[in-house]
């Protein structure tokens, strides 16, 4: 081959891969011509608080917050959070020019993307959750005690939840694994559903889609009228299913739980989420895969309001195997309650469910009344106490217990519980696991 046929052959080559770097480019650096959008309609006023939106392309959640005010209009609070996610600089999908600081930018992609009550953004709406403490405009609760268990017999994924009060339209469930490189997402029609406060379940098969059930993220998202909840979260490795995830809270609740209180109504402020800084995606380490209880931005923490009370959180596993023994394994802190000298308590409590599968009572949780399993009183059902002089000192305090599943019984209830005799500085909590023994 003569040198002008190598010369002529090296120039077509190199037009060829230029072609092919532009055409890979246009795919994967430029954004699609026609890019899926999502609306997600805000309905009545607000309540007023904080309101949280996020998505959920990673453990570690990406968000924006605003704050609300009593009686404010859907409309209003849509462009309040338009500006804000136009206004930041965190990793969202549509947010090309993250950190733009051009006000009348900013403004021109805000008047795109508010549109009357409804946010109008790119990507798919099950991308997306609500939270924090907005309880308005039309946001539904989010499902409670997401669990996840593994039948290796029939080779089979099942979620367990409770539903809230209040009807879903559909249900988006999302799975990552392989280190968040492999997902899914299957939704649950709204007519799948049981009544409200009863357990529903839906299982994987794993015959067309190899899911990794020794690391296995799941987060469910309830929809109403389009709307999105918050996120349940629950991640499966194995025999074991943990809460290991940055998802921001609902009310002040983490995800899963449920809070509670004896005598006197919740009031604001009493259970809260304590941040760790530099830990959550919107700052420091953007991409906090959130391997370890430690590395979880968000913590809870629980205070009993001024002249005293009871205050707790409960949350159930559900779809458990009669006749197997768990082991339950939960970090506490104290906080700063090492100075406080007066009448108090924090502790851990875990039973099994009655046969009906019923949800445990505030008077039970309190220890007013007997546990299904008879026993009564305050340290029924105790795995953990803290008071007076028996503190963690600031540090977080790993606890475990186990138990047998009596024959017929398929729940497990966990529940805190923080009493005093005045306003508490708050303890706190920031991680559960369950495992099942018997199956090992």
């Amino acid at each position: 081959m003569n040198r002008s046929m190598v010369s002529v052959k090296s120039v077509i080559l190199l037009v060829l891969s230029i072609l092919g770097f532009s055409a890979l480019y246009r795919r994967v650096v430029r954004p699609p011509s026609r890019t899926m959008m999502a609306n997600i309609p805000f309905r009545g006023t607000a309540s007023g608080g904080t309101l949280v939106f996020g998505d959920m392309r990673a453990r570690n959640a990406f968000f924006v917050s605003i704050d609300t005010l009593a009686g404010e209009s859907a409309e209003a609070v849509v462009y309040k959070l338009a500006e804000a996610v136009n206004s930041s600089d965190i990793l969202f999908e549509w947010s090309r020019d993250r950190g733009q600081t051009d006000p009348d930018k900013i403004a021109a992609r805000t008047a795109k993307m508010a549109k009357g009550n409804t946010l109008r953004i790119a990507g798919a709406p099950q991308m997306y959750f609500l939270a924090g403490t907005e309880t308005g405009l039309g946001i539904p609760e989010p499902p409670l005690s997401l669990s996840c268990t593994y039948n290796k017999k029939d080779d089979k994924i099942a979620l367990d939840w409770i539903n809230p009060s209040g009807d879903y339209d559909r249900i988006i469930v999302t799975l990552r694994w392989n280190k968040n490189d492999s997902g899914r997402r299957r939704m649950i029609d709204g007519s799948t559903r049981i009544i409200d406060g009863s357990p529903s379940r839906f299982e994987l098969g794993r015959e067309k889609v190899a899911y990794d059930i020794n690391d296995l993220d799941v987060w469910m998202v309830g929809f109403r009228n389009g709307t999105p909840s918050s996120v349940a979260a629950i991640r499966l490795f194995g025999n074991a299913q943990e809460e290991l995830f940055g998802f921001p809270f609902t009310s002040g609740v983490a995800p899963n739980w449920k809070a509670w209180s004896v005598g006197k109504a919740i009031e604001k402020g009493q259970f809260v989420s304590r941040q760790r800084k530099g830990l959550t995606a919107n700052e420091g380490i953007r991409y906090n895969s959130v391997e370890e209880p430690e590395k979880k931005p968000f913590q809870q923490v629980l205070k009993t309001p001024a002249g005293g009370g009871t205050v707790g959180i409960w949350r159930k596993f559900l779809g458990l195997a009669p006749g197997h023994k768990y082991k339950l394994t939960a970090r506490l802190n104290t906080f700063e309650m090492d100075a406080n000298d007066g009448d108090w308590t924090f502790s851990l409590h875990l039973t099994p469910n009655g046969a009906d599968g019923k949800n445990l009572t505030t008077n039970q949780f309190a220890g007013l009344e007997p546990l299904p399993d008879g026993s009564s009183g305050l340290e029924a059902g105790r795995i953990a106490i803290y008071g007076p002089g028996i503190t963690t000192k600031g540090n977080y305090v790993e606890h475990s217990a186990d138990v047998t599943l009596p024959e017929g019984t398929e729940a497990i209830t966990v529940w805190l519980r923080h009493s005093s005799n005045s306003a508490s500085a708050g303890v706190g909590f920031d991680w559960i696991r369950l495992e099942d023994i018997s199956a090992q």
